[in-house]
């Protein structure tokens, strides 16, 4: 667990992620950890050549429900966990 420090991590694995299928991380949109905003997230995972894939889920928390963290799936560009025939 990293909390907060994904874009650390993913900077710091460059040599490795060649052999990344596929990264899991919980994301915040509140900034609940110290670090980088959800878009700034989303840009390093970006550059990585692992974009965003599935949001796999939502946690609502708060009076309002208002849905503050995820859990995003990243795939290497142009990657897929599905065959053709099921997107």
């Amino acid at each position: 667990m990293v909390a907060g420090l994904e874009t650390e991590v993913v900077k710091g694995a460059t040599a490795l992620l060649g052999n990344v299928a596929m990264i899991i991380a919980e994301l915040s949109l509140n900034n609940a950890y110290e670090g980088s905003s959800f878009a700034e997230k989303l840009l390093v995972f970006e550059q990585a050549n692992f974009p965003l894939y599935e949001i796999i889920e939502m946690q609502a928390r708060g009076r309002f429900g208002r849905v503050t963290m995820m859990d995003g799936v990243f795939l290497p560009r142009g990657q897929s966990v599905l065959n053709d025939s099921q997107e």
